[in-house]
């Protein structure tokens, strides 16, 4: 009797010693799922601001993208317009040059017509005030008319004033002063 009194005093120290084991296995156990559940939450947050994060990224991606294609478009826009300027001032100014060369060919036979014209009119009134005044410009008179005493006379002063010069010239009346009018080219 004393023996089987010390075994079941034995088995219920051991059942009581199984049972705080097993207590606190268990209380390991609802701690363990306890963290467990915090972990998972955790790492359910950590995925969601992970794809959050991961959608913001490919969003920069794609506006990147547009703003790169952007760039390139107005680059090549420009370039386009930088080539069309160029080839536009370049018939800008082959345009200029032909109207220029046009002009010059219009106006060469106009200029040689009144260089022709002044030609004809310098004979013309030398010939005139020769026939009318039955005198020629020779010698002295010549050379008077060009000496620099003499450079503001000009036939051009009209019919008064050239008649005077070859009345001038011829000995048949002397010139006043002033009588031709202002000098037309200033002495030096």
């Amino acid at each position: 009797a004393g023996l089987q009194r010390q075994i079941v005093s034995d088995r219920q120290e051991a059942d009581r010693r199984a049972d705080v084991v097993a207590e606190r296995l268990e209380a390991r156990c609802c701690a363990q799922d306890a963290a467990r559940q915090r972990l998972d939450q955790r790492v359910g947050e950590l995925a969601a601001l992970v794809q959050g994060v991961d959608d913001d990224r490919q969003t920069q991606v794609r506006r990147f993208g547009t703003l790169s294609d952007a760039v390139k478009t107005l680059q090549v826009s420009r370039d386009h317009v930088d080539e069309e300027m160029r080839r536009r001032f370049s018939d800008l100014q082959q345009d200029q040059q032909e109207l220029s060369r046009r002009i010059q060919q219009r106006l060469q036979p106009i200029e040689e017509r009144l260089a022709n014209m002044e030609s004809e009119r310098r004979l013309w009134s030398r010939s005139a005030l020769k026939e009318a005044f039955g005198c020629s410009l020779t010698d002295g008179a010549a050379s008077a008319a060009h000496s620099p005493d003499m450079q503001w006379f000009s036939t051009d002063a009209g019919g008064g004033a050239a008649t005077a010069l070859a009345d001038s010239f011829c000995g048949e009346a002397t010139l006043a002063p002033g009588a031709l009018g202002p000098p037309l080219v200033d002495r030096v």
